[in-house]
């Protein structure tokens, strides 16, 4: 991430997508932690859009945008949106087990 560092100081940024990651309190995680991946973005000037407008604190997700394999009692929230700029709008969709394992997520910037 450090390698883009310069562009994401400088410019406008939206990073989107599956993190595949999640912050759990007292839970073994993979490699990274996403609060770790959270403040290296932080520097950057990139927040989370969703716990931004939501309020909420990572791992205290009142809404989930994965469920793994497609059980609906295995919810997780692993889709981010991070930017250095505001967005008109945000939204995630309903989950619909017929398309995929990940809920949508609407963007308006």
């Amino acid at each position: 991430m450090t390698h883009y560092s310069a562009e994401l100081k400088n410019h406008k940024s939206l990073i989107t997508g599956d993190f595949n990651l999640y912050h759990k309190k007292d839970s073994q995680n993979k490699d990274a932690d996403l609060l770790e991946i959270d403040d290296l973005l932080q520097s950057f000037g990139l927040k989370s859009v969703y716990h931004k407008l939501s309020g909420e604190a990572f791992g205290n997700e009142t809404k989930h945008t994965y469920f793994h394999q497609f059980k609906e009692e295995l919810p997780f929230f692993l889709d981010y949106t991070y930017t250095n700029f505001p967005v008109k709008s945000y939204t995630l969709l309903s989950w619909d087990a017929k398309f995929s394992d990940h809920v949508g997520q609407i963007i308006e910037i």
